[in-house]
């Protein structure tokens, strides 16, 4: 994802994590794909921005055979 999205408002941020989301997972079905979702605080730091995230990651989770890295 270009660092455009900085400029975004929180929804347009969710669908633009959905939107590469769907085409990865799509793909997926026939080849392994890697989402990274960088958390940078200009991007995905600002406070508007923290539900819409939350929603993406329940959506990616109520997805069959996607795996999370776990922390530390």
């Amino acid at each position: 994802m270009s660092f455009s999205l900085r400029r975004l408002n929180p929804a347009a941020y969710e669908q633009a994590l959905r939107d590469e989301f769907d085409q990865l997972y799509e793909e997926g079905a026939h080849q392994r794909r890697m989402m990274v979702a960088s958390l940078h605080d200009r991007i995905s730091g600002h406070a508007g921005r923290v539900r819409a995230l939350d929603r993406f990651l329940t959506y990616a989770r109520s997805k069959g055979d996607v795996w999370f890295r776990p922390q530390g």
